[in-house]
Order: structure tokens, then C-alpha cells, then sequence
């Protein structure tokens, strides 16, 4: 979500709707070790930073493409939040003013056309619209839940769902 981080304050959740909630405060009494609050990349892309192949240099990127499009920006060993904790967010730019309000309240961002929500979306709209396919289905034929390696393995098989999905979110 949206963290300040100054303040250690998550702002908001887009998918919970969780508002204004004081991690600092609330992890910081349970736990008497050094904080560090962020959205889920920025802390990846930390523990990358420490552990992983950004240790071995100050500057780097670091890109997610998960449920969502996001990123992280290191410069100088240190993650920039940006003035709102949203620097890298990529996946919250707008690309069609005029499309789909997104869950961030921005219309047209990247999310809704190149994310994995993005491409279960449009299987799952596929198959509400009756198309044939070997992903899962209840005994209503309405999409049940299915992973990104079912929709691997059905494009394998020359699923036509599946192929025309990947191929749009491509």
C-alpha cells in the first residue's frame, strides 16, 4: 500500500482498505529492533539491496511484475520514497486518461493492462463469455481459481485462452 515513511504511518490499501494505521507505533512497541516500513517492493527490493545482487552497488532498480507492476529506485544505498512514498510505482502511470478507473483512482494505469491481475482478468472474462479452455472451471463454467503456472501450462497445450490472454497482457 501507501506508506508514509517518515512518519512509519501505512497510508492506505487498496486491496484491504485499511486507512491511516501507525506501524511504527504498533510494531515498535512489540519489538525493540530498528524499523523499516514500506510497501511490500520497497521491502524486497531492501532485502535485495542487503542480500542479493543489488549489494554490489549503490544505484539500481529494482522492477516487480507480480499481481501488480511496481519498483523500487536505490540511490546512494537508500530506497527513494518519492515526496508521497509512491517513486517506482510504475504500474499506477497512467496510459489512457480516458480508460478503466484503476483501484489507485488514476484511470488508464499500466496495472490494468500489463499486470497479473491484468491477464486473469481477461481469462476470466473469456470463459464468462463461454470460451472453450482447460483452465478450471466450476460445473456452472465459471472461472475458479487457477495459478500462473495452470495458465503456463495451458498456453503449452495450445490453449487458446490462455494464449490470447498472454498475448494482450504482452
Amino acid at each position: 500500500g501507501m506508506v508514509d515513511f517518515f512518519n512509519d504511518i501505512l497510508l492506505y490499501t487498496p486491496g484491504h482498505g485499511w486507512l491511516d494505521i501507525p506501524l511504527g507505533t504498533i510494531i515498535g512497541d512489540h519489538f525493540p529492533t530498528p524499523l523499516f516500513t514500506g510497501n511490500i517492493v520497497h521491502m524486497t527490493a531492501q532485502g535485495e539491496n542487503y542480500f542479493g545482487d543489488a549489494q554490489k552497488t549503490e544505484n539500481a532498480l529494482f522492477v516487480s511484475l507480480d499481481s501488480a507492476i511496481d519498483g523500487a529506485i536505490f540511490f546512494n544505498d537508500t530506497i527513494l520514497p518519492g515526496s508521497e512514498g509512491l517513486a517506482g510505482s510504475f504500474g499506477h502511470m497512467s496510459l489512457d486518461s480516458l480508460g478503466e478507473t484503476c483501484t489507485c483512482g488514476n484511470r488508464g494505469c499500466w496495472d490494468l493492462f500489463a499486470s497479473q491481475a491484468a491477464l486473469i482478468r481477461r481469462i476470466e472474462e473469456q470463459i464468462s463469455a463461454g470460451q472453450p479452455t482447460i483452465l478450471r472451471q466450476d460445473a456452472s463454467g465459471q472461472p475458479t481459481m487457477f495459478s500462473i503456472q495452470d495458465i503456463v501450462q495451458a498456453a503449452r497445450q495450445s490453449d487458446q485462452v490462455a494464449l490470447k490472454a498472454l498475448q494482450d497482457t504482452a
